[in-house]
């Protein structure tokens, strides 16, 4: 049999496959499994050499143990086993090569470094007792050892500074069980119920004051689950510091706030009735409220991520690599998770990304507490590594992988499931930009992330560590912290120290640090072209023989598809829909008084200004600055007031008003007129409301400019002024009347009744804010007679003409210097958004909802299980929600955008002089059809919005609003015990999001509302699009980076201001603040000692000059609005603000268009709530900020605000230096701003602890059960692929011209 007739045998028994997919395709029902596609083809990406960072294997672990058995000969204990007086290995680790080796092996084809452990022993049965660390190699057959302690710490480690093994903690509960707690058994039984098995032991540390100390405070808790929230007020402090147990002291005793020499005296100072007993209950073994055990059933599945075509990435040993990505990892036996050689495109980013160690320092008023600094690595942060729960603590269809470990034992444990890798949907577009200028068109990203995970359980706390790889090379290191807090026991003055979070129970105030260490290589050497040639090579190496194994293996593939056709196919199993009728009816039409108004409502009040208003109106689209035209129109709010009786308290429903703006350019006092039209849907009145909102009449010098004003000014320049300089037009840009675009910049003058705008020009193309021609031009369009516009100055190259006659004169004289441009293809070259890689089949993962939305909209309301809010859609300022409510109970009135603002530098005059304040270009105008499975998952529900601006008739923008459920990357929280009690409990991390997309020119604003499951609500804006760019020049990189030949990237700021009108448990709240400090005591049961005590510190901010926060001023940690009411454990109950922000500088104070931003002076003001000051700023300041129309400054005038209703002005932002990965398009990738607010003591408890998606279960339950944990149903609760709807686009229909 020759290669030919194996080829033609193969290519047969091809066409035999595809025949029998195509009938199980066809043959009806639903898919039973998804389509899964090897990751085959990424297998080739692979290295061997990416062993070198490998975790030590069992077998190298076992080799490594008996060599040094063997050749130590200290007469080795396993460590488990150990007394301080033995000699033990404390563990066995990967000891890496050095870099220089390691790169020369990596990249140059140099020699494999040695294999190596690392071995740390614990040397105490000798006379000088050590720590000692040993290098062993190589391996896997070792045969040296060499002692590093000297070159590695300077000296010998003494012995007592080693972490106690998990053998001295079960020997120090022993001491206290056998020797101590007999001597008090009158207290023990009568205040602890004990019985020997009752009480749980937890460790402080560091141990003493001074060198040598190694004594320790335990605190007792009852053992129960949870047992962290169950302290019993007494606390001990053992010198364990004698390598003899026999030799073992209490040296001192903590019960409920006083100090004894012993038990023993505790117990003579009991009998004689002298200690003050504080009686608890004795709780159930499950911990009553500190259980993680679901509290409600789970009737449905949430959303989920599924891989239509499998995985995009391939894990192989200890590497993973993606179409993009490639890196080692491993674990750490005591620092934690470990990556090397991390590579994007082939080229090294980063060496080696590491943690380094976790610590907290805790502030209390009892001794155990008082004195901890926990270090984690010395605990182990790797080798406490837990494992992981499908479909909770990751995505249920990652990659999950074991790792190893020899740590105080004598042989290798496994922990399975211990790290995690997958492809994961961040929930919004990696970039995206829609434009409507000039050219048509969408480019988009989704926002997809290559993540390895791992969880470290270190007693009460559990860090959930996230290694994120982007799609735009941008690399994320997170962690998270969860499960218990640990706590101490409440007596005295200890909420000087934390807050109550039970009967007896203080929840400590405390820090959590944690440390990294990342050695970034940039520009190191590049492996692309390796990968390729072992690509090729690998695809050369076919041959004969590699053929037979492949028609083997496409007969057996036939038999399988033949068996798979024979056999009756099973039905998926499906949700319940009950969950969509539940919430149809929480639904309420009082969400409508917060409703925009109708497009019917719109024609009647248009109708009804037209009728009574006696002027003669224009069209906006077509009007002139010396006409009369309706701006536009939205809704009128009622008063709150007004509104919360109507919907509390059974009050009349407020009339429903429109505002509606009027220009009025044609009468002698040109000006602009707000009126408000009622009552809807059939007006009879209006009212002149201009005055009454700002004081004085507006002038029409601030009027925005419409969009027939920038055509006007376009036709301007076009037919009259660049008549003046047709030679240099001609030969320095061929310009043939379309070939510009203009960009506007604002404001425009540098006084009020200015109306002098620089035009900055690009080349018309997609993408052309990228593109500068180097000319602009200043168009004075202050007068209402177009005839008298004019052009006093442009700009070209660096140098300033009194306009465009001069420089025709100049040009022709030969006195400018011309840059010369390349004329770039419609496209946009380097600026277009069409991808530039090959189209691929495959498909990132996407979002689905098996058992369909567990939400429901109806007109303007959301509702959930848990939530409820009415939204809107302000034309000017954008999104805006109302009447937000969680579990029934108002959490907040009013939560909105106010403005985005950016301040730009240049040394261009169009670019340093702008300042764009976008709510006066609408911001909600601009909002425009969503992309299914790009700007918000694909099966999100769509909802349109409406508006009528520049026009006489309403305009409907599709699909501009879309909401879903999403699932937010990690565990929302979740806790492994292996302390005590051995349980596992969880809560996959889903939240419900409403989210919309502004373009504002050049910039895509993505504003997200989203509402978690234990109360908290987030706003978050992330900023894509296109940078705006000026032409470089002469001193141009003191503003920028360059980022093409002619172009550079200006630097700017982005700053985003809010509303938010909490009602925290009623509309009379205060404002109070939370820190913390270190004051400096002496120790209490060493008074010859002082510690720092970590304290916390409460104010009260009882005025509004207190409570407004300057942009870069320190502000408490914990800001938070209190109610009047208080919580079980009579706390006032409180919804906390937590602003994220990486924002620049707001401009001086001297400027004098500052007062119109004056909101940017602060990252955080809180006012009294008063109906006309309804928002931060106008629409007029940004064409008039000399003398704006609305001053924020004004609103902090040193009110009182304690017990009133309030509202918080937040501001965030970042700043924006343009560098050359903004090209084509600014990702969404650390561009992310917003604030949550966060439950503070406003409930007993965690509320998230009531969600039926909880998982639950213990070392004696089956969690593979449906019964017992609800995420092993999802093989068969889950459809693979969901019904989709057709994918639909309409943001190209019934556009405002801009």
């Amino acid at each position: 049999m020759n290669l030919k007739t194996l080829l033609i045998m193969f290519l047969l028994a091809l066409v035999v496959i595809f025949a029998l997919v195509c009938v199980l395709l066809f043959r009806g029902g639903e898919p039973a499994e998804c389509d899964s596609r090897s990751e085959g083809s990424l297998e080739y990406l692979h290295s061997e050499q990416s062993w070198v960072f490998a975790d030590l294997t069992p077998v190298e672990m076992v080799q490594v143990m008996q060599y040094l058995t063997s050749h130590l000969r200290a007469g080795l204990v396993d460590a488990s086993r150990a007394k301080p007086s033995d000699n033990c290995i404390y563990l066995i680790d990967l000891q890496l090569p050095p870099k220089a080796e390691a790169l020369a092996f990596l990249d140059h084809g140099g020699s494999r470094p040695p294999r190596q452990a690392l071995a740390v022993v614990y040397f105490g049965n000798q006379s000088n007792p050590n720590v000692t660390e040993y290098v062993v190699g190589p391996l896997p057959e070792p045969a040296y050892h060499q002692d590093v302690t000297v070159q590695k710490y300077g000296g010998q480690v003494p012995y007592y500074r080693r972490p106690p093994l998990d053998a001295e903690y079960k020997q120090m509960a022993h001491f206290l069980l056998s020797a101590v707690f007999p001597t008090a058994p009158g207290f023990m039984q009568t205040v602890l119920n004990y019985d020997e098995t009752n009480l749980a032991l937890m460790t402080t540390s560091p141990r003493g004051f001074k060198s040598g100390d190694r004594a320790t405070w335990l605190a007792l808790f009852q053992n129960v689950a949870g047992y962290f929230l169950h302290p019993t007020g007494l606390e001990i402090l053992l010198d364990h510091s004698s390598l003899d147990l026999s030799h073992w002291t209490l040296k001192k005793v903590f019960y409920n706030g006083r100090y004894y020499g012993d038990l023993a005296e505790l117990e003579k100072e009991f009998s004689a009735g002298n200690v003050p007993v504080e009686a608890i209950k004795r709780v159930p073994s499950d911990g009553n409220f500190s259980s993680m055990k679901p509290r409600a059933y789970n009737p449905g599945v949430g959303p989920l991520q599924y891989e239509p075509y499998g995985r995009r990435y391939s894990v192989k040993n200890n590497q993973v690599v993606s179409s993009s990505w490639s890196f080692a990892f491993r674990m750490d036996a005591s620092r934690g998770p470990q990556l090397f050689d991390i590579r994007f495109k082939g080229q090294r980013i980063v060496y080696e990304l590491s943690v380094q160690d976790t610590m907290s320092v805790y502030g209390s008023n009892s001794p155990g507490a008082m004195s901890i600094r926990y270090m984690d690595g010395s605990f182990g942060i790797g080798r406490l590594t837990s494992p992981l729960v499908r479909g909770v603590d990751c995505p249920y269809s990652a990659t999950y992988l074991d790792i190893h470990s020899v740590a105080q034992m004598e042989k290798p444990q496994v922990t399975r499931d211990a790290l995690c890798v997958f492809e994961q949907d961040m929930g919004a577009p990696l970039r995206r930009h829609y434009s409507n200028l000039r050219s048509l068109y969408y480019g988009g990203l989704p926002g997809t992330a290559l993540i390895l995970r791992s969880v470290s359980t270190v007693g009460n706390y559990d860090y959930v560590w996230d290694f994120i790889f982007y799609a735009n090379g941008a690399l994320e290191s997170k962690v998270r912290a969860t499960g218990y807090i640990s706590s101490s026991f409440l007596y005295g003055h200890g909420l000087s120290y934390g807050n109550r979070v039970g009967d007896h129970t203080l929840g400590m105030i405390h820090t959590h640090f944690i440390g990294y260490k990342v050695d970034l290589d940039v520009s190191g050497p590049a492996l692309g072209e390796k990968l390729l040639e072992l690509q090729d090579a690998s695809v050369a190496r076919m041959n004969l023989k590699t053929l037979l194994v492949l028609l083997v293996l496409a007969l057996a593939t036939i038999f399988v598809l033949v068996c798979v056709l024979l056999i009756p196919r099973e039905k998926v199993v499906h949700c319940s829909a009950g969950s969509q009728a539940f919430l149809r009816g929480k639904h309420s039409n009082k969400s409508l008084i917060f409703a925009d108004l109708s497009k019917e409502e719109m024609v009647l009040v248009v109708k009804y200004l037209q009728t009574h208003l006696r002027a003669t109106f224009v069209d906006a689209y077509q009007a002139s600055p010396s006409d009369n035209c309706i701006y536009y129109l939205d809704l009128a709010l009622p008063p709150k007031e007004e509104v919360l009786k109507f919907l509390d308290h059974g009050g009349p429903q407020p009339p429903r008003q429109a505002v509606a703006v009027v220009y009025y350019g044609n009468q002698l006092d040109p000006n602009i007129t707000e009126y408000v039209v009622g009552p809807l849907p059939a007006p009879t009145y209006h009212q002149d409301v201009t005055v009454q909102k700002y004081g004085r009449k507006l002038s029409y010098s601030g009027r925005l400019v419409l969009g027939n004003e920038y055509e006007q000014i376009g036709k301007f320049l076009m037919e009259k002024k660049f008549l003046e300089a047709p030679t240099f037009l001609n030969q320095v840009f061929g310009h043939n009347g379309s070939n510009f675009a203009g960009l506007t910049s604002a404001p425009r003058g540098f006084q009020s009744g200015d109306r002098a705008t620089w035009f900055s020009l690009f080349q018309n193309i997609k993408g052309f804010f990228l593109h500068p021609v180097g000319l602009e031009v200043l168009v004075d369009h202050s007068s209402l007679d177009i005839s008298n516009w004019k052009v006093p100055k442009v700009f070209y190259n660096g140098q300033y003409y009194n306009g465009l006659a001069e420089l025709e004169r100049e040009f022709v004289q030969k006195r400018v210097q011309v840059a010369h441009v390349k004329v770039v293809s419609p496209d946009g070259t380097f600026a277009s958004l069409r991808p530039k890689g090959p189209t691929q089949e495959s498909s990132p993962p996407l979002y689905y909802e098996p058992c369909g939305p567990r939400y429901s909209v109806r007109n303007n309301q959301v509702v959930s299980s848990s939530w409820s809010f009415a939204f809107r859609m302000d034309v000017n300022r954008g999104p805006q929600i109302y009447d937000i409510r969680f579990k029934d109970q108002r959490i907040a009135y009013e939560l909105s955008v106010q403005d985005a603002m950016s301040a730009y530098g240049s040394n261009c005059p169009g670019g340093m002089s702008t300042r764009y304040m976008d709510a006066s270009f609408g911001i909600g105008r601009y909002m425009y059809s969503l992309v299914r499975g790009v700007d918000c998952p694909y099966s999100a529900t769509y909802v349109d919005a409406s508006y009528l601006i520049e026009t006489l008739t309403p305009e409907v923008q599709k699909n501009s609003i879309c909401l879903f459920e999403q699932n937010v990357e990690a565990p929302f929280r979740r806790h492994y015990s292996n302390l005590q009690s051995l349980y596992y409990g969880g809560l996959a991390s889903s939240a419900l999001v409403l989210r919309t997309v502004a373009t504002m020119g050049n910039y895509d604003y993505i504003w997200d509302f989203i509402f978690h499951t234990n109360g908290a609500i987030e706003s978050k804006v992330r900023a894509t699009g296109f940078i705006t760019s000026s032409f470089l020049y002469g001193d141009g990189l003191y503003y920028g980076n360059r980022v093409a030949d002619h172009t550079l990237g200006t630097i700017h700021t982005h700053f985003i201001n809010y509303k938010v009108d909490l009602d925290v448990g009623g509309v009379q709240n205060s404002l109070e603040a939370n820190d913390m400090t270190f004051e400096t005591v002496k120790a209490p049961w060493n008074p010859e000692r002082e510690i720092s005590r970590m304290k916390l510190v409460k104010k009260v901010l009882d005025t509004e000059d207190k409570a407004a926060f300057r942009l870069h001023d320190d502000m408490p940690r914990y800001v938070y609005f209190a109610a009047q009411s208080k919580n079980k454990w009579g706390h006032n109950r409180g919804y906390r603000i937590q602003p994220i922000s990486f924002s620049g500088d707001n401009l001086p104070e001297t400027d004098p268009m500052e007062r119109a931003i004056s909101w940017g002076r602060y990252k955080l003001a809180v006012t009294k709530r008063k109906e006309e000051e309804p928002s931060s700023t106008s629409i007029y300041n940004q064409n008039d900020p000399w003398t704006p129309s609305v001053a924020f400054a004004d609103f902090i005038n040193n009110e009182t605000i304690v017990n009133e209703d309030l509202v918080a002005w937040i501001t965030t932002g970042f700043l924006h230096i343009p560098h050359a990965e903004d090209i084509p398009n600014t990702v969404t990738v650390g561009n992310a701003v917003g604030f949550l607010l966060r439950p503070y003591n406003y409930f007993d408890d965690d509320p998230s602890i009531y969600s039926p998606d909880g998982v639950f279960f213990t070392n004696e339950q089956d969690p593979t059960s449906c019964e017992v944990n609800h995420m092993a149903c999802l093989p068969k609760r889950a459809a693979c692929l969901p019904n989709l709807p057709p994918f639909t686009f309409e943001g190209f229909q019934n556009l405002t011209r801009l």
